[in-house]
């Protein structure tokens, strides 16, 4: 879907948006020359295509939210442990 270079949280990343059927996965390769070192995170696509909603569809936008914490890809407004409890 979606390839492209990014300064995120002071580093520049490959950044690779692509989906299957029911899942879009987000990749983020520091060196492009070293496949296998990556960071990646898997969203459903019901998550994604409300992410990418509120940045007006636009990857670039939506790669803004982006920042790198503890190892691992940090979305802005997305919190995957977050249990919602309902009154």
């Amino acid at each position: 879907m979606y390839r492209n270079f990014h300064e995120i949280s002071e580093n520049v990343y490959l950044v690779e948006i692509s989906r299957s059927n029911t899942k879009v996965f987000i990749c983020l390769f520091i060196d492009y020359l070293i496949p296998e070192q990556y960071i990646a995170q898997t969203l459903s696509e019901k998550v994604a295509f409300s992410l990418m909603k509120k940045h007006n569809n636009l990857y670039e936008n939506f790669i803004t939210s982006f920042y790198v914490a503890y190892g691992g890809l940090m979305i802005d407004g997305y919190n995957p442990k977050v249990i919602e409890i309902k009154e």
